[in-house]
């Protein structure tokens, strides 16, 4: 963050505390390096798309976007994230991040990619920081400065053309586009209400789960078929036989349980190679 007094920042952390946001958390921990305390904020809220509200001492405090804290966008961007920061009449001060971006991110989004999979960025950042991302990792298409509502109509928008999208996201101003997916994914670190709209919640810090769970969710339909085929093709020669009786009880039972091994085994290839990487995030 730019050069704030220890108040200030203590009082935007008690703030940031309100949300699971990335720049929120970031906040936090900044003034926790420092020794901080973050100061008690009454009244929190968070604002889908705008920011966070709340107040301190009598004060009314606002984070998030330069608008929403009633300031004019930079003349000069350089494309860093950054939250904007107002405490009653005070000026309102900037905090700017470096962001690194997830060292798995481009190989998950080259994955996706050879799959023959469309990649779509949706973020309510400002246009330079979600270009610098976006041509960082390939991605050729992005929509910036996009509110929740702007996210639940581009996802709407390509399920209406035919398109069956598989939204991700972890923040609150995601759970609309989420929940409009065809289907849809969040990390286990997501805000609540975005892991509820979710339809998986996958573990641990890799981005590389989405592909892993696309590709493991292909092999299981294959199998899947196989084993309907196996099973239809030994109803359709076993059954004419028993009804027939020219099988005895003990051989159809023998025959019964090694069409059961079969299919059993058959579905147990998903396991060789797979670590498990999802979890069901709701029925």
């Amino acid at each position: 963050p730019l050069m704030v007094s220890t108040e200030t920042l203590a009082i935007a952390a008690g703030l940031a505390q309100a949300s699971r946001h990335p720049l929120s958390r970031a906040l936090v921990r900044e003034v926790e390096r420092r020794s901080l305390a973050p100061a008690e904020i009454s009244e929190a809220a968070e604002q889908p798309g705008l920011g966070l509200s709340g107040r301190h001492r009598g004060e009314a405090l606002r984070l998030g976007s330069r608008a929403w804290c009633g300031m004019e966008d930079a003349a000069e961007d350089r494309g860093l994230l950054e939250f904007a920061f107002r405490r009653g009449a005070r000026p309102p001060v900037v905090f700017k991040f470096e962001d690194r971006i997830r060292s798995d991110a481009a190989a998950t989004i080259a994955r996706l990619k050879e799959r023959g999979l469309d990649v779509h960025l949706l973020s309510g950042d400002r246009e330079a920081a979600v270009r610098r991302v976006a041509e960082d990792l390939g991605i050729e298409s992005a929509v910036w400065r996009a509110s929740p509502q702007a996210k639940l109509a581009y996802v709407e928008t390509l399920g209406k053309a035919g398109r069956k999208v598989l939204m991700v996201g972890d923040g609150i101003n995601d759970a609309a586009a989420l929940a409009a997916g065809f289907t849809s994914m969040a990390p286990s670190t997501a805000s609540d209400i975005g892991r509820t709209a979710a339809e998986t919640v996958f573990m641990g810090e890799s981005i590389l789960a989405v592909a892993t769970a696309i590709e493991v969710s292909g092999k299981a339909q294959r199998v899947a078929k196989e084993n309907f085929i196996l099973a239809v093709g030994y109803n359709v020669l076993a059954v004419p036989l028993a009804m027939a009786g020219l099988v005895s009880p003990l051989v159809a039972a023998i025959a019964m349980s090694t069409s059961s091994i079969i299919v059993i085994a058959n579905a147990l290839r998903l396991g060789l190679g797979v670590t498990p990487l999802a979890t069901a995030g709701k029925d």
